[in-house]
Formats: structure tokens, sequence, C-alpha cells
């Protein structure tokens, strides 16, 4: 079946393609590709941006943890990268793009100034320092209550971490990592004793 010519309608484009007849019949015809059809990628993203006088707001998709979601060039990335991507280029190999929003750091903001480079270990610092992390008794998979991690903290040295963790119902690299303060860092160190004070 011979194919039609037809000049692309988008004004920045003006391409010559072809099409099958049929494809007129169903609304087709008008642009050449669905960058013309929909615009580019850059303006389809600053449709999803509400500007406020702070933050820059992602207004389009979201997934479960509030960043926002953009298909650019056929594969989905986060909006904030997006955002960083267009006006610094890039990020560098290793490196993410976090955020520091005055009011509170806001995943759906997409505004370059509240934006910044750092490295995982950089950005979870970053979130423990502003208690973003769910930690202790508030994190899903917490078994233990405070007065025990103090109990356990204070067994240091007179048990083994697997009879420590035997006694608490928990696994021994468990107690490993409350004695390191690889969890439960938040806790201050063992209370003073009432009878000391």
């Amino acid at each position: 079946m011979p194919r039609i010519q037809l000049v692309c309608q988008n004004p920045r484009c003006l391409k010559v393609f072809s099409i099958y007849p049929a494809w007129l019949k169903k609304g087709g015809g008008k642009y050449c590709s669905q960058r013309c059809h929909y615009g580019t990628d850059e303006r389809n993203f600053w449709n999803k941006v509400n500007k406020t006088a702070t933050c820059w707001l992602w207004i389009g998709a979201t997934d479960r943890k509030g960043y926002g979601q953009f298909h650019a060039r056929g594969q989905s990335v986060r909006a904030h990268l997006y955002s960083w991507r267009l006006h610094y280029g890039p990020a560098p190999q290793g490196l993410l793009v976090c955020h520091n929003c005055p009011g509170g750091d806001n995943p759906a903001c997409v505004n370059p100034a509240h934006l910044w480079l750092g490295t995982n270990a950089e950005n979870i610092a970053d979130a423990k320092k502003k208690h973003r992390f769910k930690h202790g008794i508030a994190h899903r998979s917490a078994k233990l209550t405070v007065p025990q991690v103090y109990e356990i903290r204070a067994l240091q040295g007179v048990l083994t971490s697997t009879a420590t963790g035997a006694r608490y119902r928990v696994a021994s690299g468990t107690v490993v990592n409350i004695w390191s303060r690889k969890t439960w860092w938040h806790l201050s160190e063992l209370p003073t004793p009432p009878w000391t004070r």
C-alpha cells in the first residue's frame, strides 16, 4: 500500500514524513513523532512544576516516597534529578542529588537552589541530622524496647553476643550492632543509676 507524504505540523519541525492512508482515518498524520506531538521533554517538565515562593513543587506523578517521576527520552527519571540535569548538567558518577529545602526537605521539590550533590554516606548523615530516619521503636522492624537496649548495652563484656541475643530473642549480629552503635545510635549512653545521683 502506498504511503502519503505529509509535513509535520509542529512549527519548529516541519519535517516531511510518510504514513499509510489508514492512519489518517484514525486521526494520525499531524506530527512526525510523539516528541513533536507532545512537545520537548523540557517543555513537558515545566508544565508539571508549580513554582511557589520557596520550593518548586512537582505536580505530576510521584513514587511512594513522594519523589516526582518524569519520563524523558522514553525513560523514567526522578523529577529533581532531571531538574539538576537541566540546570547544572549530569551528576558526576557516584554522587547523589540531595535536597536541602528551607522549610524541611521536600521530595517533590525541583528547585535547583534546594539541591546539592553528595555521596550516599553524606546523604544518610544529612537525613539522620534532620531526623528523617525512623529509628528505635518507631522503625517497622524494631523488636526491642528502649530499656532492653540499655540492658543489652550493659551486658557488653559480661556475656557473649550469642548469649545476649538468646536472652532477648534477637540475632547475635543485632547485639553486636547495638554494642557498636550502628543501630539505636540515637540513644544516649547508659543512664546514670538513681543510687549514684
